[in-house]
């Protein structure tokens, strides 16, 4: 692993998510680094900076389709920070085209959007499943770890570390896509 990417982690590990975002600021353009600053900043809250750096590097050029090799939990990480947006329609697409099916954490996004798709009236729900039309007045809620790292971590200093037990989990509210 990347001396700067163990230094995040560590950082991390101490919940010091500030001083991860940086040091990875800086540390260059990588699939991994971009990663985990977007895990960082989804941590911290800051949804909307999240998503952009993870539509900075997941998004081909066109803004539309992804990025050819993008690792799958990158991709997970970008729709997560949908959900965290309120756009939970592009999060399903997102989710939709992803090649590891049974991944447990695409599993808890697809469980959380159909949770969340109950709360609706039937005309919102019609909307919903014809145009992918969400409203905005409903609650999304996440009941996992925000966001993957996706690095093999060295050290049994860092090993250790339970990511799920670092954060509440959150509810977000849907808005309009």
């Amino acid at each position: 692993m990347p001396t700067t990417l163990h230094h995040a982690y560590s950082l991390i590990q101490k919940g010091r998510y500030e001083d991860a975002v940086a040091s990875l600021n800086s540390a260059g353009k990588s699939y991994e680094v971009r990663n985990a600053l977007g895990v960082c900043l989804m941590r911290l809250g800051r949804s909307e900076a999240a998503l952009g750096v993870f539509r900075q590097f997941v998004l081909d050029g066109n803004g539309v389709t992804d990025r050819e090799g993008v690792p799958e939990h990158c991709k997970r990480n970008f729709a997560t920070a949908l959900l965290m947006n309120g756009l939970a329609a592009g999060a399903w697409s997102v989710l939709s085209q992803l090649q590891e099916r049974q991944h447990p954490r695409r599993l808890e996004m697809l469980s959380a959007i159909r949770e969340w798709e109950k709360t609706l009236s039937w005309w919102r729900w019609g909307d919903w499943k014809l145009n992918r039309i969400t409203a905005s007045d409903v609650t999304l809620t996440l009941p996992f770890e925000l966001g993957e790292l996706g690095f093999p971590v060295q050290g049994a200093s860092v090993k250790s570390v339970d990511e799920t037990a670092m954060l509440p989990k959150i509810a977000v509210s849907a808005s309009s896509c």
